[in-house]
């Protein structure tokens, strides 16, 4: 029988290196990366790219892990936990959050009855018009630095008793104004424009899982 000995004894070593390197180039303390006054000397500004920086307390704002990719720190590991949004057009009590989990940003829609959302129709008090045939919810360059989306991304509302896609949901990208809107559809399809706005908005509506990916730094 071959004697393995001398070969696994290399893996052994390989391993043992590929960990020092590791633990050679891992860094932890407090604060950000990104604001060396932060980390209590931590960061020099001379640390090589693939550096990763542990993070004991978030920065305070839930970014555990960094890295240094081509001369900039981006988070890896990070949780902002769920931020609101200031709206418009919405029900009262109806709510639009945020949660971004590394790179990903999650929309969650709801604070109605069950879980329900909705939004406030032409006759209402405190609508806001801009666009025939469409309402903003969140206004032009009200989503964030943190969440922007990358790209421009469309979904549809459904009516909770039927199932129906019974509105639309633009949310507008780093290129297009970071807000959102609902164009509403009407059983006619002929029938768009202001008059497709129902004098009374819908409160009964579900959402997809509405997602995307953004590019921005992180939150201060």
């Amino acid at each position: 029988m071959a004697d393995n000995t001398s070969g696994n004894l290399v893996e052994t070593i390989k391993a043992i290196g590929e960990d020092i390197r590791l633990l050679s180039t891992t860094i932890v303390g407090a604060g950000r990366p990104d604001k060396p006054d932060t980390t209590n000397g931590k960061i020099k500004g001379t640390e090589p790219n693939g550096s990763v920086y542990d993070s004991i307390d978030g920065a305070g704002v839930g970014a555990w892990q960094w890295q240094k990719r081509d001369g900039v720190w981006v988070v890896t590991v990070g949780d902002t936990g769920l931020i609101t949004l200031k709206t418009q057009n919405l029900k009262a009590g109806a709510y639009v959050k945020l949660q971004r989990i590394n790179n990903i940003v999650f929309c969650f829609m709801g604070g109605l009855n069950w879980g329900l959302f909705g939004y406030k129709g032409k006759k209402e008090g405190g609508f806001i018009p801009r666009q025939a045939g469409r309402i903003d919810i969140v206004a032009q360059g009200n989503i964030p630095i943190g969440f922007r989306a990358v790209s421009s991304l469309s979904y549809s509302f459904y009516d909770d008793d039927t199932g129906r896609s019974v509105a639309n949901l633009y949310i507008g990208g780093k290129q297009d104004a970071n807000f959102m809107r609902i164009t509403p559809f009407h059983e006619n399809p002929k029938i768009r424009g202001n008059d497709a706005i129902p004098d009374i908005g819908a409160s009964n509506l579900r959402t997809p899982a509405i997602i995307w990916v953004t590019n921005d730094k992180w939150i201060d």
